[in-house]
């Protein structure tokens, strides 16, 4: 309990502190959408709607999660954002929200498979947005150490590139970053990459344990894109 006051004195410390304009997140209208949900690595977007009392009650909330993640984290390439789904219909409709308030993410102008549906605080929120920034391929050194670390009831996509600054592999993580949540992505690190001569990828079904490998063009995003999908999200 002493935890949570020192904390919650903090943050309203914090928010004192900040500028009016850090404090505000952007409002997502049809005229800015498109360039808003591109223009950053991470956008998460709070839709919402005036006569809900749910979403009145988020707003503060999600405002001060905003402030306190600028704060905290200067430099990253993130924006949070709000949609008025009365006055924005179009763009509730765009995304088929039905229900308020929904809260979805946008990772490199994508939309995440996943909504956010978990506790509606300061304090989960920022962690939320954090984790989006994090790193979503687990990296192993041989087999024998994915077989330690992998858990075979998920759905595991095991991966091999011999250069990670190739477009190969750029598209590779890009889709994990957004399939994060579906699938548990592997890539042989460093050392292992130097036997690597050509770039491999297979999917491993938690059901059956059979490898499904990838025989499509690593340079067609889109196809690595929906092959992985499939996979992910059965």
């Amino acid at each position: 309990m002493y935890k949570v006051i020192i904390r919650s004195y903090w943050l309203s410390l914090v928010i004192l502190s900040l500028p009016a304009a850090l404090t505000n997140v952007i409002w997502l209208d049809i005229d800015n959408h498109d360039g808003i949900i591109k223009s950053a690595q991470v956008v998460f977007v709070a839709f919402c709607a005036d006569w809900c009392p749910f979403s009145r009650r988020l707003k503060p909330i999600f405002e001060e999660a905003a402030a306190v993640f600028a704060q905290e984290n200067p430099t990253a390439n993130v924006i949070w954002a709000l949609v008025d789904s009365v006055e924005q219909a179009k763009i509730a409709d765009k995304y088929s929200v039905n229900k308020y308030p929904t809260m979805k993410v946008f990772i490199n102008g994508e939309l995440a498979n996943k909504e956010y549906r978990s506790t509606r605080s300061v304090e989960a929120l920022t962690a939320f947005v954090k984790q989006q920034l994090s790193s979503s391929i687990q990296d192993f050194a041989g087999e024998k150490d994915l077989e330690r670390q992998m858990d075979k009831s998920k759905r595991n996509v095991v991966a091999y590139f011999a250069d990670k600054n190739s477009n190969e592999y750029r598209s590779f993580q890009k889709v994990a970053t957004i399939l994060r949540e579906d699938c548990t992505f592997w890539v042989s690190n460093d050392e292992n990459l130097k036997a690597v001569n050509e770039t491999m990828m297979h999917f491993r079904d938690p059901d059956t344990e059979d490898e499904q490998k990838f025989t499509g063009n690593f340079t067609d995003y889109n196809y690595v894109k929906q092959w992985l999908t499939d996979k992910c999200i059965p």
